[in-house]
């Protein structure tokens, strides 16, 4: 068995906290969510998460983008179309989210200290 450094402990910690902080972000796995089924364009998502503002929406994408959980695809139209959809990685982080949905379909159903 291989045993870990101390270094590589601490690496996978930063990692850890690092994607735990992004996703923890207040919209950000509703709009995840929202992503699964394909791109969905800014008023799809707006609707998807009806209690989000457009200021809030707006920055989350950008941050989402900014990690290569989101691209954004521009169609040269008239008027410009805009959409967003989950990259390779963030395909993975949807399924990663929806295990933690059925975590908390199977837990939250029940009383604590059950």
């Amino acid at each position: 068995m291989a045993t870990m450094t101390p270094h590589h402990d601490q690496a996978i910690c930063r990692h850890f906290q690092e994607a735990a902080e992004l996703i923890a972000q207040k919209w950000m796995p509703l709009i995840v969510h929202a992503l699964r089924p394909g791109p969905q364009r800014y008023s799809e998502l707006k609707h998807a998460v009806p209690k989000i503002s457009d200021a809030s929406l707006s920055e989350r994408l950008k941050a989402l983008e900014a990690a290569s959980i989101v691209e954004r695809c521009v169609e040269p139209s008239t008027p410009v179309k805009v959409s967003y959809g989950l990259t390779p990685r963030g395909r993975e982080l949807a399924d990663v989210l929806n295990e933690l949905q059925a975590w908390a379909e199977r837990w939250t159903a029940e009383p604590a200290g059950v």
